[in-house]
């Protein structure tokens, strides 16, 4: 490891530091990785909102953002949902207007984690959360004998987690999907990323349709872009699956 501490990091070892905390996310070590970046960051910091941005000081704001990325990535890994909220949110409140046009790429992609560690702060995991309704769990029979059973579970669902912070990631998703959409096109990861991160809030609301929408649109993305075999791919269709098995859907679950 490098002791960031004792030495200047000008932009050569900003880049090492970089590297070396990737290379240490790749082997599965996530704590040494924030190490580096925690310590790389006291070197980097944002732009100061009273003087205009000449051409190093943006360039040491752009380092800024790619550590602040990294680190809510390694956070969002970590299932450190509050912490990530907290470094995307606050490294977005430190750009200027100025800097937020000059990088607008590393603002949406900001945004788009600073929504999904809100909404994974409220949602819970679809494959072991189980769905109640009125403390009992809600089975297949139950739900074809008793139509408005399902309906009613998706209210309870939404009434589990925090509306205003689901609404808040919303929004954030919206408005990261517009800018990394304008910058990249639609076939990109981050903006399949954003469409997944939409279907996630709207399956915690009970909005299966709409859900289901922005899924389709994730998947089409991930399997032209990634490949059918990819992670992503894998983690969409997932996510889809489970949507069908919790609609009742079964047999939509079973071939997906």
């Amino acid at each position: 490891t490098l002791d960031w501490s004792e030495m200047g990091a000008g932009e050569t070892q900003i880049d090492a530091g970089l590297q070396l905390a990737a290379l240490n996310c790749r082997q599965d070590k996530s704590d040494a990785a924030l190490e580096i970046l925690r310590g790389l960051e006291l070197h980097v910091g944002p732009p100061d909102p009273q003087v205009a941005l000449d051409r190093a000081a943006a360039a040491r704001n752009r380092k800024f953002l790619e550590l602040r990325i990294l680190t809510c990535e390694i956070l969002l890994q970590q299932q450190a949902f509050s912490q990530s909220e907290e470094s995307s949110r606050s490294a977005i409140s430190t750009q200027t207007p100025q800097s937020q046009n000059l990088e607008a790429s590393a603002v949406a992609r900001l945004q788009s984690l600073w929504a999904q560690s809100l909404a994974r702060l409220v949602t819970l995991d679809l494959n072991s959360r189980k769905l109640e309704v009125g403390g009992a769990p809600a089975s297949a029979a139950d739900t074809l004998e008793n139509p408005t059973l399902k309906v009613s579970r998706n209210h309870w669902l939404a009434g589990q987690n925090d509306p205003v912070k689901l609404e808040e990631a919303r929004v954030l998703y919206e408005q990261s999907l517009s800018g990394l959409w304008n910058l990249h096109g639609e076939d990109h990861e981050h903006v399949a990323s954003c469409w997944e991160g939409l279907a996630r809030v709207e399956i915690t609301l009970g909005h299966w349709e709409e859900a289901e929408e922005r899924l389709n649109r994730s998947l089409a993305i991930r399997e032209k872009t990634c490949g059918p075999n990819h992670p992503n791919t894998a983690e969409t269709l997932r996510i889809l699956a489970s949507l069908y098995e919790m609609d009742y859907r079964y047999d939509l679950a079973e071939t997906t």
